[in-house]
């Protein structure tokens, strides 16, 4: 019961912060706004996305595997060495030593996201090239 009412209060108190920030942008120019909110919507979205990247895959995985979740979360198609690239510069993953030993092909090397890298950096992750419309 201790940890239900601690839950509900963080919550409340999360929400009464959410609250004050949002409130905070009607002291904003109305042009000041317009360009403010569509960022911190992007950084919030961003964040979720990521925490729920990391619950989507498996303690090891490769990084195909990590592509195509990211594909689908992103709704776009990837190209395989510049994410590979990516994601290695940005330090999100580490290497396990192990292999995927696949039914048939080549084994693929196996990874698992750097946990550190949350307390490193208030928003990790990679940025994704955007979508124009056409």
């Amino acid at each position: 019961m201790h940890l239900l009412a601690t839950a509900l209060g963080l919550s409340l108190l999360g929400s009464c912060g959410g609250l004050l920030v949002a409130s905070s942008l009607l002291l904003f120019t109305h042009n000041a706004r317009s360009r403010l909110v569509p960022w911190l919507v992007s950084y919030a979205v961003g964040a979720l996305l990521g925490v729920a990247l990391l619950e989507l895959l498996p303690e090891a995985f490769t990084l195909l595997a990590l592509q195509r979740v990211v594909e689908a979360l992103s709704g776009m198609g990837l190209h395989k060495s510049n994410f590979r690239r990516l994601v290695e510069q940005a330090q999100l993953v580490e290497r396990t030593g192990e292999l995927d030993a696949p039914p048939r092909g080549r084994p693929a090397e196996l990874f698992r996201f750097r946990r550190e890298v949350l307390r490193e950096r208030p928003a990790p992750g990679v940025t994704l090239p955007r979508r124009f419309p056409r």
